[in-house]
C-alpha cells in the first residue's frame, strides 16, 4: 500500500496550525479556558507537528533515493 507522504504532511501541518490558532483565539471569543483546554490544545499541536515532521522526513528519504 503506497502512502502519499506529501498529502499527509500537509494535512498534519494544517491540523497543527489550526489547533494552535484555535488555542490562541479562545480569548477573542470570550470563552473561559478550562483546564482540559490548557492541556489538550498544546498537546494536540505537538502531536500534529510531530506527525508532520515524520512525514517530511519520509518525503526527504524518498527524494534522496
Amino acid at each position: 500500500m503506497k502512502s502519499n507522504h506529501r498529502l499527509l504532511f500537509f494535512m498534519y501541518l494544517g491540523a497543527g496550525i489550526l489547533s494552535l490558532a484555535l488555542f490562541l483565539a479562545i480569548p477573542l471569543f470570550y470563552i473561559e479556558r478550562a483546564n482540559w483546554m490548557n492541556v489538550m490544545f498544546p498537546l494536540l499541536t505537538i502531536i500534529w507537528f510531530a506527525n508532520a515532521f515524520v512525514h517530511w522526513k519520509q518525503m526527504k528519504r524518498k527524494v534522496m533515493s
